[in-house]
């Protein structure tokens, strides 16, 4: 993609847009989350036992039209991010939040870096992502000898 993602709000910078893999099962602190929705006047649990990575993606994947999608562009110091919804049957773009990190020379390092930003919004505020809330599992206590 080398146009800017629609709904932008700054100029058009020189840099094209490119698109970023988004892994999920990266989170590796151990934390696992509920996923719970608002369904015909109840509640459903849509994803029981998330990371936080997983539950970013399944944020922006729950409509069933959708993929999760990010994109990067170097501004200045900065790598700006955009991730959001991609439409499978139009291959239109929903920016959902943007972002920046400082670039460095590692473009693998940004990309870890801006994910790990947007997933602490996520867990912070759902609602940037999608209708929804986010119930912290307990840890399993295991025994010990």
């Amino acid at each position: 993609m080398n146009e800017t993602p629609t709904a932008d709000r700054v100029p058009p910078a020189r840099q094209p847009w490119r698109s970023v893999y988004i892994r999920a099962p990266r989170s590796l602190d151990g934390k696992r989350f509920a996923m719970i929705v608002k369904r015909n006047g109840g509640e459903e649990i849509i994803a029981p036992h998330a990371t936080i990575a997983q539950a970013l993606i399944i944020a922006l994947e729950y409509r069933k039209e959708h993929g999760a999608a990010m994109f990067y562009r170097d501004r200045g110091d900065l790598r700006e991010y955009v991730i959001g919804r991609c439409r499978w049957d139009t291959d239109v773009f929903e920016p959902v939040l943007r972002g920046a990190v400082p670039r460095t020379a590692d473009v693998a390092t940004d990309h870890v870096r801006a994910l790990e930003l947007f997933e602490d919004i996520m867990e912070h505020d759902t609602r940037v992502f999608f209708d929804g809330r986010l119930v912290r599992n307990r840890p399993v206590r295991t025994a010990t000898k």
